[in-house]
């Protein structure tokens, strides 16, 4: 494990924001779009990766034909447990899904950038891993970090959360300076790829940002076929500055 991908783990472990994600109950606006897209889940075999403190598990554990939740933060399992004690949940990482056969899954679900929380290697895994349990002509379904986004690598009072004057974003983000400047430390240029300290969950996250163009070939060389992206609000669109990230579609 990484560095930074520990860093990013421990964050995910902390009590603050596994409140932060038992309070969240609704699917994305292109989570939706996309589903439409699916079809019919009544008989799927469904993995849910990254499945959180049970957002995602509450919209699919009665609507799909089997269902298997997994997150590498043993505290988020247990949020997601507490809300669904009957659910097949558990703690997994999506970088080894060797308990799971071939072909084992109709649908496989990372939602919420989750993808975005490993380094490059990792993730190239997890798309490995995917494609190998999921059966042919299934779907994977997930979001990323949008490299184009026109407010990448913004300075905290040039790019104000919703809801946040640019001057307590500002002072916002000087409560964090220490944080920031550790984290930013280890920003990277990748290949294809960069690694950003963005404001997320208070500046304690490096997260991988990659442009529509190169996921598509990152997809490609992992065995997926007819890869597909979408706004952040699920409208099909190959390139756009304004989300911040990407949904993906691929078989």
């Amino acid at each position: 494990m990484s560095d930074f991908e520990g860093l990013n783990e421990a964050t995910y472990r902390q009590a603050g924001i596994v409140d932060e994600y038992a309070a969240q109950e609704s699917l994305h606006e292109g989570e939706e779009r996309l589903l439409e897209r699916v079809g019919d889940l009544s008989g799927a075999r469904m993995l849910d990766i990254g499945v959180g403190a049970g957002r995602t598990t509450a919209h699919f554990l009665d609507r799909v034909g089997s269902y298997v939740g997994i997150d590498y933060s043993p505290e988020l399992v247990d949020a997601c447990r507490r809300r669904f004690p009957g659910a097949d949940v558990s703690v997994g990482d999506a970088r080894d899904l060797s308990r799971f056969a071939d072909g084992s899954f109709d649908l496989v679900l990372f939602s919420f950038n989750g993808i975005d929380y490993v380094a490059d290697e990792g993730r190239r895994r997890v798309l490995a891993e995917v494609r190998r349990v999921l059966a042919d002509g299934g779907h994977f379904m997930f979001s990323s970090h949008n490299r184009d986004y026109s407010r990448l690598g913004k300075l905290p009072w040039q790019d104000a959360r919703p809801g946040r004057t640019m001057l307590k974003q500002s002072a916002h983000a000087l409560l964090h300076t220490r944080r920031r400047r550790e984290m930013r430390r280890r920003e990277l240029v990748g290949r294809d790829h960069v690694l950003v300290n963005d404001n997320a969950h208070d500046w304690s996250l490096l997260t991988y940002y990659i442009s529509p163009p190169d996921q598509v070939r990152q997809l490609a060389d992992a065995g997926f076929a007819d890869a597909e992206c979408f706004d952040q609000w699920g409208r099909p669109s190959a390139t756009d500055e304004a989300s911040v990230w990407r949904h993906y579609l691929a078989r």
